[in-house]
């Protein structure tokens, strides 16, 4: 029984985050309304006058893309052993020459959102 668990246990403690060296502040530059994105290990906040308007928590990663689930602002975590319809969205990001961080936001509908970010 205890083995069943520590394994549960591991593969959760285990789950990849977003990278440490992409977690902050950013203003947007291009691609989108929002004014400021926040990146945490676990999520990514969009806000438009200091206001939170959208949500995203880390699900997986699959290659170089992060799974996120978009959810309700208001929304304090997630659980990803419950079975659910989920809204999963791939997002990559990417190190510009200038410093600057790309966010490829691709669509369940198949079009793509391109944000051009820089650190705060």
């Amino acid at each position: 029984m205890y083995s069943i668990a520590l394994i549960f246990l591991s593969i959760q403690v285990g789950h990849s985050q977003i990278e440490s060296n992409y977690i902050g502040e950013y203003a947007v530059l291009s691609g989108s309304p929002a004014e400021t994105i926040k990146i945490y290990d676990n999520k990514v906040e969009a806000f438009i006058n200091d206001a939170l308007v959208e949500k995203f928590f880390f699900h997986s990663k699959e290659n170089e893309l992060y799974l996120l689930e978009m959810v309700k602002p208001d929304v304090e975590e997630i659980d990803i052993t419950i079975q659910k319809d989920r809204k999963i969205m791939k997002v990559g990001l990417t190190t510009q020459a200038d410093n600057s961080l790309k966010l490829s936001l691709f669509l369940p509908n198949g079009s793509n959102q391109e944000m051009i970010l820089e650190r705060k």
